[in-house]
């Protein structure tokens, strides 16, 4: 997960296409931390995610995937515009939420 590594640059900068199965097709969300000390916020969100979500202070790498519960000051991209930094879910809970309504819609 170093920047500039192999393991990186076999990645791409762009995610993996989607492939249908009947009405259903990926829909990717990338989340990433102002306070992540193992990857940078630019890098935990590259790609061409349809989603994209970004925590400012106090949320580092460890905690995106175990914070559960309580507001946390982030903003989300949905197409090309970020909103401005406001209370949001948890990271985890963010991540229900995604695919919750990729399934649903």
């Amino acid at each position: 997960m170093k920047p500039g590594s192999s393991f990186l640059k076999a990645l791409g900068s762009r995610m993996p296409s989607s492939t249908k199965y009947g009405n259903m097709s990926t829909g990717w969300t990338t989340v990433s931390s102002y306070d992540d000390g193992t990857v940078t916020e630019s890098s935990g969100i590259a790609g061409t995610a349809n989603h994209e979500a970004r925590y400012k202070a106090g949320m580092n790498h460890g905690e995106l995937i175990t914070t559960t519960t309580g507001s946390h000051n982030g903003r989300i991209n949905c197409s090309t515009t970020w909103t401005k930094f406001h209370k949001r879910v948890s990271p985890v809970e963010q991540a229900r939420l995604a695919v919750y309504w990729h399934a649903t819609t």
